[in-house]
């Protein structure tokens, strides 16, 4: 589960672990990504972990017969990322804040960039999880820009 994990290719446990898991005792844990040159990028996407092994109660489970009802999730999934920021650091070596959310409930978060950035490193800081369990993170994807940079 170490930090290798998120640029597996992989967005969920195939084959193995997938993921990157913060340390428990880690207050503010973080994982980043570093090139040896900049890169121009227009998108970041984050792939979390929601618990999809947890079954989730269709909208006609109050019609079933109580033999078929199973246990419901009753919450948000505590590992899920709650509260986050994520910071780049640029060509020049100036580092900036790219998004921080509060109250982030998707597997999936999107964030793209206002006008592509030449960055050097990006770096996803946890600062909460849903539940207080160490956060899970699959995969930070960042998409080169397809604009031409000066």
């Amino acid at each position: 589960y170490g930090a290798e994990q998120i640029i597996s290719g992989e967005n969920r446990p195939w084959g193995g672990p997938n993921a990157w898991i913060a340390a428990p005792e880690d207050a503010e844990p973080w994982a980043e990504l570093r090139w040896d040159a900049p890169v121009a990028a227009h998108e970041v996407r984050l792939y979390l972990d929601p618990d999809l092994t947890m079954e989730l109660p269709s909208s006609r489970a109050r019609h079933w017969e109580k033999s078929h009802l199973f246990a419901a999730r009753t919450g948000m999934p505590p590992q899920l990322i709650k509260e986050l920021a994520l910071t780049a650091e640029l060509e020049t070596g100036e580092t900036v804040k790219l998004a921080e959310l509060h109250n982030q409930h998707q597997r999936l978060v999107t964030v793209p960039l206002p006008q592509a950035a030449r960055i050097r490193a990006l770096r996803v800081t946890v600062r909460q999880t849903w539940g207080g369990l160490p956060p899970i993170l699959y995969k930070i994807s960042v998409f080169k820009s397809s604009r031409q940079m000066p």
